[in-house]
């Protein structure tokens, strides 16, 4: 993962573009482009989730979608970098560190839990078993009484930020706006997600049958 460092920008902006679409949908219905085992299966999660306690939510969310299988993007698409969005992700049980924040992300929203608690962090980690400082993505809750947990797909269960020194957060982001400083508070201006992205073509790929 560290060779794509240089276009991680370009895949940032497709990301926004997919979280504004997916944000849409947030509420409305469920993108049933998806047939897999895993897909259904997320589809009957998210219906039982509903009314549960948010961090049986959270916790549930997080290990369901632990469960699926690290893969590269070009094992699984044949290029150096694509965001896959659920149905994708799901039907294939594989994905890349960004796809498992994605789903993620998108199954608490669906669980109404509001997007100024969640945001998608682009950071840097130590891989022990190489030895070196690679990019990684986690998604950052924050839950009702203000504390903020990483749910990583390296990690089972969700851990709080601050426990969490190995992680350095480089800038984080959701459907609002992106933040530099790596907070997303108030305190923080965020940057206008619109700025990042060719919003019309990528929302004509991710509502494409094909």
């Amino acid at each position: 993962m560290a060779e794509r460092v240089a276009s991680r920008r370009g895949g940032l902006r497709s990301l926004v573009l997919l979280l504004g679409l997916c944000a849409v949908a947030v509420g409305v219905a469920a993108d049933d482009g998806g047939e897999s085992g895993d897909y259904l299966q997320w589809q009957r999660l998210l219906i039982g989730l509903a009314g549960e306690a948010e961090r049986i939510q959270v916790g549930t969310v997080n290990r369901f979608v632990n469960g699926m299988r690290e893969r590269s993007d070009r094992e699984l698409w044949g290029v150096e970098d694509y965001w896959a969005s659920p149905d994708e992700f799901l039907s294939r049980g594989a994905g890349d560190c960004e796809d498992f924040v994605i789903t993620k992300y998108i199954s608490l929203r669906r669980l109404g839990i509001p997007d100024g608690r969640l945001r998608l962090a682009h950071s840097r980690i130590y891989n022990r078993e190489r030895g070196r400082i690679e990019p990684h993505m986690v998604l950052l809750y924050r839950d009702t009484a203000g504390r903020e947990w990483v749910l990583d797909n390296l990690h089972s269960e969700p851990v709080v930020r601050g426990q969490r020194t190995d992680l350095v957060v480089n800038y984080v982001f959701n459907t609002t706006g992106l933040w530099y400083s790596g907070r997303g508070d108030a305190a923080d201006r965020p940057t206008d997600p619109a700025e990042h992205g060719k919003w019309l073509a990528f929302r004509q790929r991710v509502q494409s049958p094909g």
